[in-house]
């Protein structure tokens, strides 16, 4: 999604070392989108150990995700 990307890439800088960012188009992956359930565009998913610990649907902001991701590290 383009709205949230510029974002996500400040999310990639500020995580490094620590989270591994990725992007899936799922256009191009409709298997994988089925298979973890995504329906909607941006869902942010954080995994551990390929488990994933929670989730986040169409984030209005930064800050919103930050505050996802910190809680889920904790």
């Amino acid at each position: 999604c383009r709205r949230i990307d510029p974002a996500y890439e400040q999310l990639a800088d500020q995580y490094a070392g620590r989270v591994v960012v990725a992007k899936v188009n799922i256009d191009d992956e409709p298997a994988l989108a089925e298979r973890e359930r995504i329906e909607l565009v941006p869902t942010l998913v954080l995994y551990q150990d390929g488990k994933a610990l929670g989730e986040l649907v169409a984030p209005s902001s930064k800050a919103q995700i930050v505050e996802m991701v910190e809680g889920l590290l904790k």
